[in-house]
Order: C-alpha cells, then sequence, then structure tokens
C-alpha cells in the first residue's frame, strides 16, 4: 500500500512540475512578445529614418504571425499609423495623384496578406488619403478587406482587382477610375460613392448598396447587379453590357 501511494504521489508531483514549467514557459514567452511588441512600436515612431519604421512595421507583422491573441492589437496599430499619416486632407489637388509614402504602402501590403480568421475588429481605415494604393507587392489584387471600413477615403485609380470588400463600407468614397475588376463586392455599403469611370467588369455586387452613387462611364460589363440597391444612383454613360441586373436607375430616377 505505501508503495503504491508513493508511486501515486510521484505521479502528481511530476504532473504539477511539467505544468508549472509549461507556466513558466508561456509566461517567458508572453514577456519576449512584449519586449517585441514596444520595440517595434518604438521603432514605427521613428520619424527620422524610413528604414527604421520599416523594419519597425515588419516586425508588428511578425508579431501578429507569431501570436493569434497580438495580430487585433497589431492589426489597429497599423490601421491607425495610415489614418493618421495619410488623412484625407492631405489629398489636395497638388497631390491628388501622388501614391502613399512608402511606410504606408508597406502597412497596407501587410494588411493584405494577414491572416483575416485572425481579426476581431473591423479594420478601420475611414477618411484616409490612398490614391492608387496597392495592397499586395503589386497591387490590390486578391486582397480581404471585407468588412473593413473605408468610408470617405480617396481611392482614386486603386487597383482592388480581385479584392474582396464584401460587407465593407466605401460610403462616400472616392474611387474614381479604381479597377475593381471580378472584386466581390456583395453587400457591400457605396452610398454616395464616387466610381465615375471605375473598372467593375465581372464585379459581384449581389446585394451592393449604391444609393446616390455616382457610376457616370463606369464599366460594369458581366457585372452581377442582382438585388443590388441603386435608387438614385447615376448610371449616365455606364457600360452594362451582359450585366445581370433586376433593375437600374438613372440620375433623379428610383430604382424599384
Amino acid at each position: 500500500m505505501l508503495t503504491a501511494l508513493t508511486a501515486v504521489g510521484a505521479l502528481v508531483f511530476t504532473a504539477l512540475s511539467l505544468q508549472a514549467t509549461r507556466d513558466q514557459v508561456g509566461l517567458s514567452e508572453q514577456g519576449q512578445l512584449t519586449d517585441r511588441f514596444s520595440k517595434a512600436v518604438e521603432q514605427l515612431g521613428n520619424k527620422d529614418s524610413l528604414e527604421v519604421r520599416l523594419g519597425g512595421i515588419y516586425a508588428l507583422e511578425r508579431i501578429a504571425l507569431d501570436s493569434a491573441r497580438d495580430h487585433p492589437t497589431v492589426m489597429e496599430v497599423l490601421s491607425a499609423y495610415v489614418r493618421e499619416h495619410a488623412p484625407r486632407t492631405t489629398c489636395t489637388s497638388l497631390a491628388l495623384s501622388a501614391p502613399p509614402t512608402t511606410d504606408v504602402q508597406a502597412i497596407l501590403t501587410v494588411i493584405a496578406r494577414r491572416d483575416e480568421n485572425r481579426d476581431r475588429d473591423t479594420l478601420d481605415l475611414n477618411n484616409t488619403c490612398l490614391p492608387g494604393a496597392s495592397f499586395g507587392s503589386t497591387s490590390l489584387v486578391g486582397a480581404d478587406l471585407s468588412r473593413t471600413d473605408l468610408s470617405g477615403a480617396n481611392l482614386i485609380g486603386a487597383n482592388l482587382n480581385g479584392a474582396n470588400l464584401g460587407a465593407a463600407n466605401l460610403g462616400a468614397a472616392d474611387l474614381g477610375a479604381a479597377d475593381l475588376g471580378a472584386a466581390d463586392l456583395r453587400g457591400a455599403f457605396f452610398d454616395v460613392a464616387n466610381l465615375s469611370y471605375a473598372n467593375l467588369t465581372g464585379a459581384n455586387l449581389t446585394g451592393a448598396h449604391l444609393e446616390r452613387a455616382n457610376l457616370s462611364g463606369a464599366n460594369l460589363t458581366n457585372a452581377n447587379l442582382t438585388h443590388a440597391h441603386l435608387i438614385y444612383a447615376n448610371l449616365t454613360g455606364a457600360n452594362l453590357t451582359g450585366a445581370d441586373r433586376t433593375c437600374r436607375a438613372g440620375p433623379g430616377h428610383a430604382c424599384r
């Protein structure tokens, strides 16, 4: 009996020791992540060196990859940086065609290739100045921006070809001449948005909200407009060849 009790006691002690070791390792790893995060944020805030800021951006991306728990915080820090350093107010007539700065562009690239399954909150890029933006290495191709808040953003000439913008908020955004070909725009909000001369060839706009949107001159060839809300949308000169739609509306006319 004593031998059995001794054996059981030894097993319990071993289990407790292993758990204590795991706890210590977990605390150590979390401490290392905290240190890495602090250093990366410090680098991102460096005003003197672009190289240091870029190092901070990619260090934060590495943290988001290593830690699902820290992923949402990293994305919020990066999104906040874009809102702070590329506000809509910087889109002056003189700088209208200027692409995003190198550090802002790097953040857009990181956001585009993030693991969206780890997102906790909506990405907030509202009222930003991002003409000609690229969310990938060369374009916004395939970027997952579903549910992203891009309301009021300047995305003139941006390449969103093939991007997922399902349920995204693009109300009052300027997407003039933007490339949204084959993009997933199901349920997206484009109320009062400017989509003049935008390429929407083959885009899926099922259930999209386009109330009072400017679609003049837009290319909607083979686009899916099933159940799209086009009340008072401006479709003057738009190409609707092959578009699948339940209704269409021109300037000043309600879509019923």
